[in-house]
């Protein structure tokens, strides 16, 4: 299911083992097709649906489940919330992983093929489009964030995390509803489940730009300068 996520050009670029290249074999030549695959395949909205269904069925699921313990709900519709919570708990916790696995390797590829001149013996002197043209490096390193599908993950992310502090704020300050008067314990364990969800997806979602981030932002020279990397 994994690689079900990962588009096939994007495959072999993954399944090499980097640590075993010698640095005198490092493939220079193929970097500027490797990064170009690879930054289409970091913005993959099939592993992003594959996340927002998981997303979706957790927080569903966690409400099914925070309803067996609602205290006026019927024993039927108990076990049905039960089994129904469990099954979409279950399956979206293992579509969710898959994707961010997924995901994970497809960063772990592109920040080595993105840092591969500083793994050359002359630490990528030459290499085109690395670090040859300051002012250009240090405006692109700031516009990464807003090319292709990044800003749609950061703002998903951001409404993932902001989501269940929200709901709690409704619950805090809102109207009271007739729907959760007396349903404390419900209450509780639904939102203690919805911000782990939530913070968990948005933590998840937000690593993995700022790994990839981080990665290209090497060649932006007021970082390294900040960052003491060439003094």
């Amino acid at each position: 299911m994994g690689d079900r996520l990962i588009g096939r050009a994007a495959t072999s670029l993954l399944d090499r083992d980097h640590a075993a290249i010698p640095p005198e074999e490092l493939p220079l030549w193929e970097r500027a097709e490797a990064l170009k695959i690879l930054r289409r395949e970091c913005d993959s909205w099939t592993r992003l649906g594959a996340g927002l269904v998981a997303w979706v069925g957790a927080v569903v699921g966690a409400a099914a489940l925070s309803a067996v313990v609602s205290h006026d709900a019927p024993v039927w519709l108990r076990i049905v919330c039960l089994v129904a919570g469990a099954a979409l708990v279950i399956g979206s916790w293992r579509l969710g992983r898959r994707a961010w696995l997924a995901g994970r390797r497809v960063i772990d590829a592109y920040c080595w093929w993105t840092l591969l001149p500083e793994r050359m013996p002359q630490g990528g002197a030459g290499v085109d489009g690395w670090r040859a043209n300051p002012v250009v490096d240090a405006v692109q390193a700031r516009l990464f964030v807003f090319e292709g599908a990044r800003v749609v993950r950061i703002a998903l992310a951001a409404v993932s995390m902001l989501a269940p502090l929200a709901f709690l704020d409704t619950l805090d300050r809102g109207p009271r509803a007739s729907w959760y008067e007396g349903e404390t314990t419900s209450l509780w364990l639904f939102c203690l489940a919805f911000l782990t969800v939530g913070l968990g997806t948005g933590a998840v979602l937000l690593w993995g730009q700022f790994r990839a981030a981080r990665a290209y932002t090497e060649r932006d020279p007021v970082q390294r300068w900040l960052l003491r990397r060439d003094r």
